[in-house]
């Protein structure tokens, strides 16, 4: 889809959702990627559709953290999507999973803007379904409780 370092652009982001800067611990953002080669920085239209999935899981110690991530992997394809980069924080506490699709499958740019807002919603109730089915809603409450005392 693009030859871009998008394993990087996750490593960033991971570091932001470790860092607390996110309200929740889970979840999807879109992102509007910028082309900084002109002047002045100008948002790309016909760029990749992308949109982060992110969670606060320990990825490297937490099974069911790996479990959420496989599943939003496998539902990627119901989506005409796929990975384009992923990356834990150097604390192994967040992770983040790219996805994107091509932007061109739509001509006008309402179109563009609902797609990603389709692929949005659509990985969003992937990850909380995910979450759910990983951790149980009764260990939900048990584990944000967890999370908040470890910040």
């Amino acid at each position: 889809m693009s030859p871009y370092d998008w394993n990087e652009t996750a490593r960033c982001l991971a570091r932001q959702v470790g860092g607390g800067h996110f309200v929740s611990g889970w979840g999807v953002v879109r992102l509007r990627l910028v082309d900084d080669s002109t002047t002045p920085p100008s948002f790309l239209e016909d760029g990749p559709v992308v949109v982060a999935v992110f969670g606060s899981d320990n990825y490297d110690a937490d099974p069911k953290a790996r479990e959420v991530v496989e599943s939003v992997r496998r539902h990627l394809p119901d989506a005409g999507a796929e990975e384009m980069g992923f990356a834990v924080n150097d604390e192994a506490s967040s992770w983040v999973l790219l996805a994107g699709t091509d932007a061109g499958r739509y001509q006008t740019r309402a179109g563009r803007a609902f797609q990603k807002l389709l692929l949005e919603a659509f990985l969003d109730d992937v990850v909380w379904t995910a979450w759910r089915d990983a951790y149980g809603a009764p260990g939900i409450i048990e584990h944000l409780f967890q999370a908040s005392a470890n910040k």
